[in-house]
């Protein structure tokens, strides 16, 4: 009987101290899920910052190309290009010959044109940039003059207005706005769909809008984490700085 007792109380202990090993276990393995999803959010958050902040500098590095491009079109040409037109896939990337209407002066960049690959003619993201091109800025020179001093002799009046979401207008006296880089979000939203005219709806996202011949840039983006992207996702240049800075060339005006 004695014995008996003994063995009860043996696997009575036993027994207790599975189950306090076992309970701290499931204390344990709750803890370690509960840092796992801590760390898991926080490591999701800075790859996606990351993946973003990648995608921001192409797209910058690759405006920069399409800008460089221009500046030596316009060294050799005088003049700048048409965009190509996107619905139009047997002369694919290259520019319209013609441009004199406001629904011809915008499209793709013109990348077969320019000696670009169609890669740089997107954003980051994938999306095709829209270039819009002023009309008269496309106009062939005269023969007389060589094509830098044509270039710094057209003179155009000012047809793009660029509004801020602070309401100032980025046109400076003087010296046009003679083209608009527009890079669009990931989804695509407002940009051009390869073989088809029509553009991608536009939701909330940086826009414009073609109004009696002339071009107005608004940015309708009001959440603060996404008014950064409105800033810096339109580039402008002016018909004297592109020659200056991407030409090589100077116009004395």
């Amino acid at each position: 009987m004695l014995c008996m007792f003994c063995w009860s109380k043996v696997m009575f202990r036993r027994h207790q101290n599975a189950s306090t090993v076992k309970g701290f276990s499931l204390v344990e393995m709750a803890l370690v899920l509960a840092i796992l999803g801590i760390v898991s959010s926080g490591l999701f958050r800075m790859l996606s910052y990351l993946w973003t902040a990648r995608q921001e500098k192409n797209t910058q590095d690759r405006q920069e190309r399409v800008f460089k491009a221009l500046g030596q079109y316009v060294r050799r040409t005088g003049q700048l290009p048409c965009p190509a037109d996107p619905s139009d896939l047997v002369n694919w990337g290259k520019a319209r010959p013609r441009c004199q209407s406001p629904v011809q002066a915008y499209g793709i960049v013109p990348f077969q044109t320019l000696g670009l690959s169609e890669g740089v003619s997107k954003n980051g993201a994938g999306v095709f940039f829209t270039y819009i091109v002023h009309p008269g800025m496309t106009l062939r020179g005269s023969l007389s003059v060589g094509p830098q001093q044509s270039y710094c002799k057209k003179h155009v009046e000012p047809l793009f207005t660029v509004v801020h979401r602070h309401g100032a207008q980025a046109s400076p006296d003087g010296d046009p706005i003679v083209l608009v880089l527009l890079s669009h979000n990931s989804k695509g939203e407002g940009a051009f769909w390869r073989g088809r005219k029509k553009r991608k709806p536009y939701k909330n996202s940086l826009s414009f809008n073609q109004l009696c011949g002339s071009y107005d840039f608004k940015c309708y983006e009001s959440a603060p984490k996404r008014r950064a992207q409105c800033q810096t996702s339109l580039r402008t240049e002016t018909k004297c700085n592109l020659a200056s800075y991407y030409g090589g060339f100077f116009c004395d005006e």
